[in-house]
C-alpha cells in the first residue's frame, strides 16, 4: 500500500485523462509503476472520486490537494495527498450535503406566537386560564381549557389561539378546522398568522399541495414570509 501512495498523482491523473501512456506513470523516485500497482492506484483513486458530489466538490478537492502538496525540494506529489484532500472534502461536504438534503422538520417551523389579548374581570375563568397556559407554551392544557369554554364563547381572537394550541398539541385536524373557520383574510385580526399556521397544519396532516398553496399566498412583508419561502422550497 505504501508503494501505491508513492505514485506521482499528477502523472496518474494525466494517464487517466489520456494524456500519457501507462508506462509513463512514475513513482516519486522516477521509477516506472508496475501494472498491478497502477491498477490498484487507479481503483483507490476512483473510489475516492466517485463519492464526490458533482463538479463543485471536485474543484474543492483540487484546491485542498494543492494546499497539501509538498514544498519544492521534497518528494513529488503523492496519491496520499489526493486521498487525504478527498477525505477532507467528503467530511465537509457530507455535513453540508446532509444539511442541504435534510427533510424539513415541523418543529423547526412551528413557533410560539405571543398572545396579544388579556382577559379581565368576568370574561371567563377557563378562557383566562387557557390563555395563561398558552402563554406558558403548555399547548395541551391551553387546548383543553379553551375547548371547554366552547367555541361560541371564545370569539375570533381566542379561536386563533385555540387553533395554535390545537396544532401545538398535535390536534392537527382540529387546528385545520379552526383556522379554516376563522379564515385567512380580513376581518380576521390574525389573518396573516392564520395563513402561516394553517400551512403548517396542512403540511403536518400530509396535505402538501394545500400547504404549498397556502405558503404561496404569504406575501412579501407579511408574517413569516422568509420562513414560508424556505419551507416552500423544501416541499417542492
Amino acid at each position: 500500500m505504501n508503494k501505491v501512495r508513492d505514485i506521482d498523482v499528477a502523472l496518474l491523473e494525466s494517464y487517466l485523462a489520456g494524456d500519457i501512456e501507462a508506462n509513463e506513470v512514475l513513482d516519486v523516485d522516477g521509477n516506472a509503476v508496475p501494472k498491478d500497482l497502477l491498477e490498484l492506484a487507479i481503483s483507490e483513486y476512483r473510489d475516492v472520486l466517485v463519492q464526490l458530489e458533482g463538479a463543485a466538490l471536485k474543484e474543492q478537492l483540487k484546491g485542498m490537494r494543492a494546499s497539501l502538496e509538498p514544498k519544492p525540494g521534497r518528494n513529488g506529489s503523492r496519491l496520499w495527498y489526493a486521498v487525504a484532500a478527498a477525505v477532507l472534502v467528503l467530511v465537509g461536504a457530507g455535513v453540508v450535503w446532509q444539511n442541504l438534503n435534510k427533510p424539513p422538520v415541523f418543529e423547526d417551523y412551528f413557533g410560539h406566537f405571543d398572545q396579544l389579548v388579556s382577559l379581565r374581570g368576568e370574561e371567563g375563568n377557563k378562557a383566562a386560564e387557557g390563555i395563561e397556559a398558552y402563554s406558558d407554551r403548555n399547548y395541551n392544557k391551553a387546548f383543553d381549557l379553551l375547548s371547554a369554554v366552547g367555541e361560541e364563547g371564545l370569539g375570533a381572537e381566542l379561536k386563533f389561539y385555540l387553533g395554535v394550541s390545537a396544532l401545538g398539541s398535535d390536534h392537527v385536524k382540529e387546528a385545520i378546522r379552526i383556522f379554516e373557520e376563522i379564515g385567512t383574510e380580513r376581518p380576521n385580526k390574525y389573518y396573516q398568522q392564520t395563513r402561516w399556521y394553517l400551512a403548517l397544519a396542512y403540511w403536518k396532516n400530509g396535505n402538501t399541495g394545500q400547504s404549498t398553496d397556502m405558503l404561496e399566498s404569504v406575501e412579501e412583508g407579511q408574517f413569516k414570509y422568509d420562513k414560508a419561502r424556505e419551507l416552500l422550497s423544501s416541499l417542492r
